[in-house]
């Protein structure tokens, strides 16, 4: 049994250790695209530093990896908080999943410290973000990875690792939107080929919102749409109407 709980936390861990890889890589392409948030009056460089510079390149790249390390070490509300302030992603307000994100990081915290059991923070943190919890969940209460966490745990982190790539992606390079457009569907598909019904029917759902200006040409959004009533239609929801409301012509 202690072998299989602690088989179970590490998935979450490993989820959770992945996608703060991926971020690490997004912010550092962000930072590059935008150098000019590397600007803060309050930061000094000493005449040692200055003198030790090979090139002004090398010390972008070093000043982009002390920012990024510094974000890192904050919550993980405050390094999506930062990218959706500066780049206008609407994360919080467009992704459903974005408390339930807040609570995973929360519980592998959990699990890397202390095992599971709930401690004050925990409770604390979950209390800020309004992320509800059961009410038998206090302090001292061992939670545990069950095979629906866990399953809900990556379908939520495959989303919002989408959604990111493709937010600042397209904000950042907005020659490339069309690469975007078919990176997006072809891999979407493949949910639907793999029978992932109701994630598939959230990426498209986010593909058909993407704003014209942040798309490439205008068909792209029929094969979202069709795409995305398709996994309704298969997760055994109404598709007709949201398959009638388009112009076809």
């Amino acid at each position: 049994r202690q072998a299989e709980r602690l088989f179970r936390q590490s998935i979450v861990i490993s989820i959770v250790s992945k996608f703060d890889e991926f971020l690490i890589k997004v912010l550092k392409i962000a930072y590059r695209a935008h150098p000019a948030w590397l600007k803060n009056p309050d930061k000094k460089i000493t005449y040692k530093e200055l003198l030790e510079i090979k090139s002004l390149d090398t010390l972008k790249e070093e000043i982009i990896e002390k920012e990024v390390d510094s974000l890192m070490r904050d919550s993980h509300f405050e390094q999506l908080s930062f990218l959706d302030g500066k780049l206008k992603l609407g994360i919080e307000t467009h992704f459903d999943k974005w408390l339930d994100f807040l609570e995973i990081t929360e519980r592998r915290n959990l699990f890397v410290h202390t095992g599971g059991i709930v401690s004050g923070t925990y409770l604390a943190n979950c209390s800020k973000w309004k992320i509800l919890v059961d009410k038998g969940i206090t302090e001292g209460v061992t939670l545990h990875a069950t095979d629906d966490y866990i399953s809900r745990a990556s379908d939520c982190f495959y989303e919002l690792s989408v959604r990111l790539a493709q937010a600042v992606g397209r904000r950042l390079f907005p020659d490339g939107l069309e690469d975007f457009d078919k990176r997006l569907n072809n891999r979407s598909v493949e949910l639907l080929v793999n029978e992932r019904w109701a994630l598939a029917e959230r990426i498209f759902q986010f593909a058909v919102g993407i704003p014209k200006e942040l798309r490439g040409r205008d068909e792209t959004r029929y094969y979202f749409h069709i795409n995305h009533c398709i996994a309704l239609k298969f997760a055994g929801k109404d598709f007709a109407t949201s398959l009638a409301s388009v112009d076809w012509a």
